[in-house]
């Protein structure tokens, strides 16, 4: 692939990131971000992946996932509250992502902060594999947020 190609992609990607990341309670459709990247449906899920590694849903799991995990840290909030204000639908959705994503149970993790560390830390990054000049979806903050 032509290094300009390349180029264009991640710049496409980047706007699509930067909407992920302030629409993680939100469940976007696929023609949605592939609107605000510019890119037919299609072409997008194949160079989103190529960019980045993973699929544009699998980083909005991790988004939220890692938010809900610093959530566990940080408030004594009921599960059930914080899977509601990352964007679940339900608490057993949640729950079930969690466990799947992190191996482990949410309320389990919240006790042991030495493990409730390793799970944010490895949330925050994405996964090692891209086949082109990545962009890495990094979770470096966690802004405060309100849902109304």
């Amino acid at each position: 692939m032509k290094p300009e190609t390349q180029h264009r992609y991640v710049q496409h990607i980047d706007r699509v990131i930067g909407y992920l990341n302030q629409q993680v309670d939100a469940v976007p459709s696929l023609q949605n971000l592939a609107d605000v990247a510019g890119i037919s449906p299609y072409h997008f899920n194949r160079v989103y992946r190529a960019v980045t590694g993973e699929t544009p849903f699998g980083t909005l799991r991790r988004l939220r996932l890692v938010r809900a995990a610093v959530m566990l840290k940080d408030s004594q909030k009921p599960i059930t509250e914080i899977a509601f204000d990352v964007g679940y639908e339900s608490s057993q959705a949640f729950s079930k992502a969690f466990r799947e994503t992190t191996g482990f149970n949410a309320s389990n993790l919240r006790r042991d902060p030495e493990n409730l560390a390793t799970v944010i830390s490895a949330l925050s990054k994405p996964p090692a594999h891209t086949s082109i000049a990545s962009l890495e979806v990094k979770v470096v903050s966690v802004a405060p947020f309100k849902v109304l």
